[in-house]
């Protein structure tokens, strides 16, 4: 399924999960999802079973991810002796942790959804257009007045592209 594609995955610590579950299902390095380093707040790649590569980019914020993704699709992904020159031919972003525990503001984390539901469709003349590969929003938004102890109400759920068809 993955064999000789690259599979990246953009977001905070449960997108690191994410990415260490890709790891454990197809990694050539069968340990390789334990993500063993004192250092977790990094970017990573693995190869894949087949020829393909997992990159991983350590994205906190919402607003890392929607920076990250130009410098994504234009490959070269690397890290841990692994390098990928080609865009990733799957995507799953997730980035809602640290907007919770650091920003706490659910009308700045709505705001900065949206702006990266425009960047994933902006149009095709635009250097900056992210190119339609199937993608996942891996964070669940919502959000609850008493989880955050904020009585503002939940963000809008904008539309971000799910498949390549879309």
């Amino acid at each position: 399924m993955l064999a000789g594609k690259t599979v990246a995955v953009v977001g905070d610590s449960s997108a690191r999960m994410v990415y260490a579950a890709i790891l454990r299902a197809v990694a050539e390095d069968r340990d390789a999802w334990r993500l063993e380093s004192t250092e977790k707040h990094r970017d990573w790649a693995h190869k894949l079973d087949g020829g393909g590569v997992a990159a991983f980019v350590w994205a906190p914020f919402v607003q890392n991810v929607t920076a990250s993704l130009p410098n994504l699709f234009k490959g070269h992904h690397s890290g841990d002796n692994v390098t990928s020159a080609s865009s990733p031919s799957a995507l799953v972003m997730g980035s809602a942790l640290w907007h919770e525990l650091w920003v706490n503001d659910v009308d700045e984390y709505a705001a900065a959804l949206k702006a990266l539901a425009r960047r994933s469709k902006l149009n095709s003349s635009t250097s900056h257009r992210v190119p339609r590969v199937p993608t996942r929003w891996a964070t669940d938004t919502h959000r609850t007045a008493s989880r955050s102890g904020s009585p503002q109400s939940e963000p809008s759920r904008p539309s971000l592209p799910t498949s390549a068809n879309e």
